[in-house]
């Protein structure tokens, strides 16, 4: 028999898990360039799997942005482009 408190723990963990999280967001910037890094803050979706959807979706609004290593992404900055913290990318349920 499952106790009522590991019930609720568990329910509470699945809650949590599937919340909408940030998963890439900006990690630094200059006057030319902005630049992103991704982390797996949703389980069934890697670092690079991440990091290739958030590069293809600011590929086809036109930006110039390019892969950088395993999780990164680098941006050339033009008046189209606007701010670095303007862009991310979320991950989980109702995002």
């Amino acid at each position: 028999m499952v106790s009522i408190k590991t019930l609720v723990a568990a329910l509470a963990s699945v809650g949590i898990a599937q919340a909408c999280v940030r998963t890439c967001e900006t990690s630094g910037s200059s006057s030319t360039t902005c630049s992103y890094t991704c982390w797996r803050a949703c389980s069934d979706l890697s670092e690079t799997t991440v990091r290739n959807s958030f590069l293809s979706a600011l590929q086809a609004n036109g930006h110039a942005c390019s892969a950088v290593g395993a999780n990164g992404v680098r941006c050339t900055k033009n008046s189209r482009f606007g701010a670095c913290n303007t862009h991310y990318w979320n991950c989980g349920k109702d995002c």
